[in-house]
């Protein structure tokens, strides 16, 4: 109670409000709440005399629970106690507590397709997305993600103030951190159906900043691990091969590389060179350019774009009205 002491000292001293929740002993909200809740107990006359403790306590009264510690079985405290005295199991209570507190404690929600037709009420509690390939499930006005194989299951869903829980059949499917924003989803990627995670779990770079990162990595003795993870890459699309030399150990770094990807996962090459002149990037090593180039090239499919560039400069608009000149103000000494 010091702090409600010491605002309440100050109030008295005619501190303002915003004064006092600058030195951080208070936050405004709640100090806006104590001040009316002390004029209305004419704590703050000058002439009268500090409360103690046990009367700011009283009138404050019993602090707010989180709705997380509260038990949904609260209510049905006294029938509980009298299984437990009569020698019930713990199973068999929590499967009675649960079926007669289940509309309290559980929301249970009908997932199914957006091609599917299902009632009104199913359509608002839960929304699909990616045209249905991913479902979510709507509580609160925020989306949480479950996994692709339960689409058009009955999930059941616990929520507490930090977390969301979703429960298929009483079996505990995934939890999620809950959302604070109206429209927030929070999705995992392994509730995402195989395609849409191979597509998330690409990267995308150019081969210079890919060699400059590996370079990085050996500076502070995570090179070993960083080619482990680029090697794990399913698709790994490597722009502007071939825009600047590769000079040592940038050409080491990617011969290692695509000899750790070959025939393993799947890369994409762009350049801006044609295929012949591929080897120009190694100028300080070609065999190590062959050698590249070859777990390249085998398998591999050439696609070759030919057309206008996209950054072709664009003409000015032509005026038709002619320009007339006009001649310069004298200057007067």
């Amino acid at each position: 109670m010091f702090q409600y002491r010491q605002v309440l000292v100050r109030l008295r001293a005619g501190d303002s409000e915003r004064e006092i929740a600058r030195s951080g002993v208070m936050g405004r909200e709640k100090l806006a709440a104590f001040r009316a809740l002390a004029s209305r107990s004419g704590w703050l006359e000058a002439e009268a005399s500090l409360p103690d403790d046990a009367t700011i306590a009283a009138a404050l009264g019993a602090a707010r629970r989180a709705r997380s510690t509260v038990s949904s079985v609260e209510p049905h405290r006294a029938i509980v106690s009298r299984w437990l005295d009569a020698g019930v199991g713990g199973k068999a209570i929590h499967a009675a507590s649960f079926a007669s507190t289940a509309p309290r404690a559980w929301r249970r929600w009908r997932c199914s397709r957006s091609n599917a037709r299902c009632c009104a009420r199913c359509r608002r509690s839960l929304r699909i997305w990616r045209a249905g390939i991913d479902c979510h499930v709507q509580f609160e006005r925020v989306l949480y993600s479950a996994p692709f194989a339960l689409a058009g299951k009955v999930l059941g869903l616990r929520a507490t103030d930090a977390a969301v829980a979703l429960y298929e059949d009483f079996r505990h499917v995934a939890t999620h951190p809950r959302g604070r924003r109206p429209g927030e989803r929070v999705t995992l990627r392994d509730h995402l159906p195989p395609h849409a995670q191979a597509f998330f779990a690409h990267v995308f770079t150019t081969c210079a900043n890919l060699t400059q990162s590996l370079n990085a990595a050996r500076a502070t003795g995570a090179y070993e691990r960083k080619l482990a993870a680029l090697a794990r890459v399913p698709l790994l699309i490597i722009d502007d091969f071939g825009l600047k030399p590769l000079r040592p150990p940038a050409d080491e770094d990617l011969h290692d590389l695509i000899a750790e990807r070959y025939e393993q996962t799947a890369t994409i090459v762009t350049s801006n060179l044609d295929f012949p002149e591929w080897d120009r990037a190694f100028p300080a090593n070609r065999l190590l350019a062959s050698a590249t180039l070859d777990r390249l090239r085998h398998n591999a499919y050439c696609m070759v774009l030919d057309g206008n560039s996209y950054r072709a400069p664009k003409m000015a608009p032509t005026s038709s009205k002619r320009a007339v000149a006009v001649p310069a103000k004298p200057s007067h000494p």
